[in-house]
């Protein structure tokens, strides 16, 4: 389960959300076109899951929300996954590939399909096959993914067509992005528990 499929589980269900006021907009207007039934579907994602020697989950072993990339300290992201046994961990959130060894484990960040965040334009995503890891890019049909996007009455379709269809987020403006959000994540965590 993927922050913001939580995030719009929330939103369905009234409670308050923690995000920006334009992020907000964007999930109350996916909850809103969701059923009840199609919720549950949602609430019964896993939040991580393991086969054979992979361990997958969204952000970190124990939340779909904490940011990480390789420029954080790597003391703090082997504490993230201490409890894993599993060699090879297989996550996302960051939009942004990347593999990261911790020891005796290594992270593979398999990107985005739909908000890639890289100096190449095309859909992100990792194949995995007798634990070799290649992570590729598939060219997406622009015209045609706006064309089928032109048909939904999403508030904030054109500034999504020009910002991740049309373009990408280049890897150094998403680094410089996800590491002042990390940042802000963790001393919002220490004023939360101390």
């Amino acid at each position: 389960m993927g922050n913001n499929d939580q995030d719009v589980i929330d939103a369905f269900e009234g409670r308050p959300l923690s995000l920006s006021k334009h992020a907000e907009r964007q999930i109350r207007w996916v909850a809103n076109k969701l059923t009840a039934s199609q919720i549950l579907k949602l609430k019964q994602l896993p939040l991580n899951t393991s086969a054979a020697d992979y361990f997958f989950c969204h952000a970190i072993a124990d939340n779909n929300r904490t940011i990480f990339t390789p420029h954080n300290d790597l003391i703090k992201i082997k504490s993230f996954f201490q409890e894993i046994k599993e060699p090879f961990i297989i996550c996302g959130h960051t939009h942004l590939q990347f593999k990261l060894d911790i020891g005796s484990k290594i992270i593979f960040n398999a990107g985005s399909i739909g908000m890639p965040f890289s100096d190449q334009e095309g859909a992100q995503w990792l194949w995995i096959e007798d634990q070799t890891f290649h992570f590729k890019k598939t060219i997406v049909n622009k015209n045609s993914a706006i064309k089928s996007m032109k048909t939904t009455d999403f508030l904030f379709l054109n500034e999504f067509i020009e910002t991740y269809v049309k373009n990408t987020v280049s890897i150094s403006n998403a680094y410089e992005m996800l590491d002042k959000l990390a940042v802000e994540q963790q001393i919002r965590f220490r004023r939360q528990n101390s």
